[in-house]
């Protein structure tokens, strides 16, 4: 039986977390869970490489404390995003493409997803573009009608 082995991407979240306290921006790994909402047992196995971080977990850390997405899926960039951090500098670790595949297929996901809202707005303008359109020639036909009345 083979041994689990966690992913590169849960080790960086691990460290961002592990910098949340350092920094004291949380004070235990107790903390963070209550911050995120995040179940201590299921983060206690995170902790110990018994399982992999999910997606849910980091948009959660994404979210609330402006981890930077493109370290954890690459380690590219700061750990953080703000004023003081920059992105994209130098790679922190090396693959053998693996992680490139993944990193790939998560910014597609990515992509699509935001095609798709993208698509949404466009398709929401376009409406409302008609529904303008609709107004304006019922505007029209009521100002004809007024000036018909009123001359006749």
């Amino acid at each position: 039986m083979k041994n689990f082995e966690q992913s590169i991407e849960s080790k960086r979240f691990m460290s961002v977390v592990d910098d949340l306290i350092k920094k004291r921006i949380v004070t235990s790994d107790a903390d963070f869970c209550r911050k995120i909402d995040y179940a201590k047992q299921s983060f206690s196995q995170l902790r110990k490489e018994k399982i992999n971080v999910s997606i849910d977990l980091v948009s959660k850390l994404l979210t609330i404390f402006d981890a930077n997405p493109v370290f954890i899926l690459s380690g590219v960039g700061e750990k953080f995003i703000g004023l003081n951090n920059t992105i994209g500098e130098t790679p922190r670790s090396t693959d053998d493409g693996k992680q490139t595949n993944v990193i790939v297929a998560e910014l597609l996901a990515q992509n699509e997803t935001l095609r798709k809202v993208i698509d949404l707005h466009v398709s929401n303008a376009k409406i409302s573009n008609e529904y303008i359109a609709e107004l304006k020639e019922q505007l029209n036909k009521l100002k004809e009608n007024a000036r018909k009345e009123s001359s006749g």
